[in-house]
């Protein structure tokens, strides 16, 4: 995961063991499986860009979050391959 705001920060998550594959398509809802990060950062506009390290066929989730100060916010993120 990076994060390009205020501050910039590349933080890396454990690669999930036992969870489904998903190809083509999104599931309906989070499968709630895998490992979970917790970070803090300062407020203000991140760029955010996750992808899978050594693995070509997973397409990058990117987005644009805007984070208040205080507050706690949470995303799932699962991976889609392209075949």
């Amino acid at each position: 995961m990076i994060f390009s705001g205020p501050e910039v920060r590349v933080e890396e998550l454990e690669p999930c063991v036992g969870c489904s594959d998903f190809s083509g398509s999104e599931p309906t809802a989070c499968p709630e499986l895998g490992p979970v990060g917790t970070y803090l950062l300062a407020p203000g506009t991140y760029d955010v860009v996750v992808k899978a390290s050594g693995d070509g066929s997973v397409t990058p989730f990117r987005g644009n979050w805007v984070l208040d100060g205080g507050q706690e916010y949470s995303s799932c993120f699962y991976l889609v391959t392209t075949e």
